[in-house]
């Protein structure tokens, strides 16, 4: 097995042991390792709370900082507002009844001042629009945007008061100038655009006079811009309607001139002899169809008498019954019937043959008239659409003529009449108070600020620290219960006489340590060992109040002070004890020992025998170890003898590690049941 020497503080020795403690020190990579994958809002707030002190401090210098810059740093900023309101006139005229027709062709009237409002704020910050304001406002001669007139910053002031020479300053150009002008225009002057279309102008400046002066400004160059333009526009387009009102005037001759060379071509009634032509043509398909039912009548009485068949009253009836037109009085008069005469005879067949000709001469002539009539009808409705059309021109020409008419009197009257183009509701006064800087607003931010930076370096120096601050913490780093403890100041009481400590101990009952004790007594458990992760006082505390009632319970019992801290000041030493120790009788059956050549006994070839010794000597054995962070090396010499485990830790002092070095040194032991308490 290799050694190696290991360094115990705050003891300055040097002691070979065996690869466990090698083990025990190396970062823990068990599975079942304690993980801290939730917040512990308790551990958070502790752990905040027991660095207050540095947090107020942090907080109070971050406040005093905002307060000096607030009072002494940044300069005041005065603000002062200026608005106004554009018309919401219409350039629209009254169209009456011509207004859908006008709509229709183009023609609409001017917008309001909502469109205006909407880029307002694009024309004030435009380059154009603050190089002019500054001609006129003589902003160029202003500090506040010049920076050639201002003097000496803070920075040279500074190297002039430490005697530091710094180098020449170079001279500015105008564009720089220019855009320094335009840069510090834009962060100080803003355009809000209400709802209601009211437009707020609002400039700062350290100056409350200028402030106001400048707002002023900027509204009156507004508003005289926006004139201009408006006239200028207004001239364009009477202009505009100048010709087009020419155009549409050249139209409508030139439509009248066309409608009354077609109406004298065709003799003004089109329409008329187109109505005559339709009624005579119907007139005539009546008489061809009248005609056509003479032809089939003959036909089939030319049958009947071919044929020779029987004229009777059965076949005349029936004759009369399928060709109705056999009762026109044309027809019969064609027959030689008499009219009188319900019973006529079949006709001869040279009557027969005269009528066929009489009738078919008759349809040949009907059919004639009616392919002129219906040439003519063609050439009498194309004549009426397109008249009709010259008619529909002529209307719209009229109708344009008529709106061009009005709009360019609407505008020629309105352009003469316009002064303005919106209304000022308000005028920028000096302010009395400065808006800036917000001495309120910076100090709370001062204030949140060193809070927020305060408990982040807290909890940065108490996670590098590895302090646990609470018993929830403890108890899941080690990955043991914690049940509902009394207060354990009782076991904390220090005092030099022994038996003033072991009073003041046993004064205040502890559940947990009673059920500890009848656990132990009951499996008849032999050595226990007492682990302290941070200080000894309630180790030994809680070693003298189990070892005493221990000995109550089951017989003599013995504890082993490693930590050195149970006083034998008084007490007269036992004359025989195990090699290596020396022991004090307590009371009712306490005993307490001693490494009598100190720690470094507990790495000798004597303290494993004294240990099974002490073990049989005595019903039970509790060994006090020192904190782990320079008892782990004794707490590894004991553990084969150890069977049962008691471990003292006190929150805001229990460092992660030891809680680490714990969790490894119980793996390496045969125990069970660990009883965590936490003062």
């Amino acid at each position: 097995m290799s050694n190696f020497l290991v360094s115990l503080k705050p003891f300055n020795y040097f002691h070979i042991m065996n690869a466990d403690i090698v083990k025990i020190h190396a970062p823990n990579t068990d599975s079942t390792a304690y993980h801290d994958d939730e917040i512990d809002l308790g551990e958070l707030f502790a752990t905040l709370w027991a660095r207050k002190f540095f947090i107020l401090v942090l907080t109070s210098i971050t406040v005093s900082l905002a307060a000096v810059y607030a009072f002494y740093v940044a300069k005041p900023l005065y603000e002062s507002q200026s608005s106004f309101v554009l018309n919401q006139k219409s350039g629209q005229p009254n169209l009456g009844d011509l207004g859908g027709l006008a709509s229709l062709a183009g023609f609409t009237g001017g917008g309001g001042g909502q469109g205006k409002a909407a880029t307002l704020m694009d024309r004030i910050l435009s380059r154009g629009f603050i190089v002019e304001l500054a001609k006129h406002s003589e902003l160029a001669k202003d500090p506040f945007y010049n920076p050639a007139l201002r003097g000496p910053g803070k920075r040279a002031r500074l190297r002039s008061l430490l005697g530091i020479s710094s180098a020449e300053k170079t001279l500015l150009t105008s564009d720089e100038i220019t855009a320094s002008l335009i840069a510090t225009f834009r962060k100080t002057v803003t355009v809000d655009v209400k709802s209601n279309g009211l437009i707020e102008i609002k400039t700062q400046h350290r100056d409350p006079q200028k402030a106001a002066r400048l707002a002023n400004d900027v509204v009156t160059k507004v508003l005289d811009d926006l004139l201009l333009e408006q006239r200028s526009k207004d001239r364009q387009q009477i202009e505009y309607l100048a010709s087009e009102l020419f155009i549409a005037q050249a139209k409508l001759e030139t439509a009248a001139q066309d409608m009354q060379a077609y109406a004298i071509a065709n003799n003004l009634a089109v329409t008329q002899e187109f109505q005559r032509a339709s009624a005579q043509l119907s007139r005539i398909r009546e008489t061809v169809k009248t005609l056509e039912d003479y032809n089939r009548i003959i036909v089939f009485l030319r049958q009947a008498r071919s044929q020779n068949s029987q004229w009777d009253d059965a076949a005349r009836k029936s004759a009369f019954a399928n060709f109705p037109a056999v009762h026109d009085q044309e027809f019969q008069s064609l027959m030689g019937w008499s009219s009188k005469n319900t019973r006529p005879n079949l006709p001869t067949r040279n009557t027969l043959e005269k009528a066929a000709l009489q009738t078919n001469q008759r349809l040949d002539r009907m059919m004639q008239s009616m392919t002129d009539l219906e040439v003519q009808a063609k050439r009498d409705a194309e004549a009426a659409v397109e008249l009709a059309r010259l008619q529909r021109t002529i209307k719209v020409q009229e109708t344009l003529y008529d709106v061009l008419v009005r709009q360019f009197e609407t505008h020629n009257l309105s352009s003469g009449f316009q002064t303005d183009v919106g209304d000022l509701y308000e005028v920028a006064v000096p302010a009395l108070t400065p808006s800036a800087p917000k001495v309120s607003l910076i100090l709370a931010l001062g204030l949140v600020l060193g809070l927020f930076l305060g408990c982040g370096l807290a909890l940065i120096l108490a996670l590098r620290s590895g302090i646990l601050h609470t018993k929830n913490t403890v108890s899941a780093a080690l990955n043991l219960p914690l049940s509902h403890q009394k207060s354990l100041s009782a076991l904390k009481k220090n005092s030099a006489e022994v038996g003033k400590l072991v009073s003041s101990v046993l004064n205040h009952s502890n559940p947990d340590l009673d059920d500890f004790v009848v656990t132990t007594a009951g499996d008849k458990v032999k050595t226990i060992g007492v682990y302290a992760l941070n200080q000894t006082k309630t180790a030994r505390g809680a070693a003298l109040y189990v070892g005493h009632k221990l000995a109550k319970f089951s017989g003599a019992t013995a504890v082993l002070d490693l930590a050195e801290t149970i006083p034998t000041k008084g007490l007269k030493p036992l004359e025989r004890c195990p090699p290596g120790v020396t022991g004090w009788h307590l009371n009712d059956g306490l005993t307490v020992f001693k490494l009598t050549s100190g720690l470094d006994a507990a790495f000798s070839d004597k303290y494993q025998p004294t240990l099974s010794e002490l073990q049989t000597e005595y019903s039970h054995l509790l060994i006090v170890f020192p904190p782990l962070e320079n008892g782990l090396a004794l707490a590894l010499a004991s553990r084969k003898h150890v069977q049962k485990t008691l471990i003292v830790a006190t929150p805001r002092l229990c460092l992660r590690e030891n809680t680490e070095r714990m969790n490894a040194l119980l793996r390496r032991m045969s125990v069970t049941a660990p009883l965590l308490i936490c003062d």
